[in-house]
């Protein structure tokens, strides 16, 4: 990568190369009641695309995240979207698990099917299609097993799994993930961070929200560190390398 920066804002503006622009954040700025929490946001997130977003808490992560998925609006600058054979490429989300309340009485399939709600009429997929997508991102999700399954008696991270399959019916070209692996056990965490790498390279961008330096720096390939409102991009090797790390949230950076 060759990053060119803006010396002021210290924000690495350049995509990778190697595949279309899919996102482009120009001079965004996100908060809350017309206050930034950040600021001076200028990347750009290609197909291909594996970031991770790290930082102290409270520095703006999750609010960076809820302005590339819309939920939003720039209070300063753009969001800006490429386009795909004519069309506006798809955002998936995927939220935290703990933020969803597991009592709501909705099978595995049930849930999945709730991806695809914009092509269809009632909670049932209205065809052959789309009932083969089901099938097949419980598969590829590897919970195809469990569809008639209460989604509250899974596992932490089978649910994160099905969350996966659900932002996956959307036909997503961006998967943007909040904290994937939070409250997930080890053996779940891999099992993540395994579909989320196959998913990658099988060419869907994957932005994710991780406070875990460790599972970030073993899969992702870029990283967006956020801090004191501000942005900066750089490879794993150039972003998190231990001293790097250490220096960074010792200086409070």
């Amino acid at each position: 990568m060759n990053p060119s920066k803006d010396s002021a804002a210290g924000v690495d503006s350049s995509p990778p190369a190697g595949g279309p622009v899919l996102m482009t954040l120009e001079g965004a700025a996100f908060g809350y009641s017309r206050s930034p929490v950040i600021a001076g946001v200028d990347i750009s997130v290609m197909r291909g695309d594996f970031l991770g977003i790290v930082g102290p808490n409270g520095a703006g992560k999750t609010t960076l995240l809820r302005g590339m998925i819309g939920l939003l609006k720039p209070i300063e600058g753009s969001v800006r979207f490429g386009e795909l054979s004519g069309r506006r490429p798809v955002i998936g989300y995927v939220p935290q698990v703990q933020a969803l309340d597991s009592i709501f009485p909705l099978t595995v399939g049930e849930v999945v099917t709730m991806g695809a709600y914009h092509r269809m009429r009632r909670l049932s997929l209205s065809s052959k299609k789309e009932r083969n997508d089901l099938g097949s991102v419980l598969e590829r999700v590897g919970m195809a097993g469990q569809r008639k399954e209460l989604f509250a008696s899974l596992s932490a991270g089978q649910k994160q799994r099905v969350l996966i399959a659900r932002a996956l019916m959307t036909r997503p070209d961006i998967l943007l993930l909040d904290e994937p692996t939070s409250g997930v056990d080890q053996a779940g965490e891999k099992a993540v961070m395994d579909l989320l790498g196959a998913l990658n390279r099988g060419g869907l961008a994957v932005v994710l929200v991780c406070h875990e330096m460790d599972m970030v720096r073993e899969n992702v390939r870029d990283v967006l560190w956020v801090s004191r409102g501000r942005i900066e991009r750089g490879s794993v090797e150039e972003m998190l390398s231990a001293a790097m790390v250490r220096d960074r949230l010792e200086g409070g950076q």
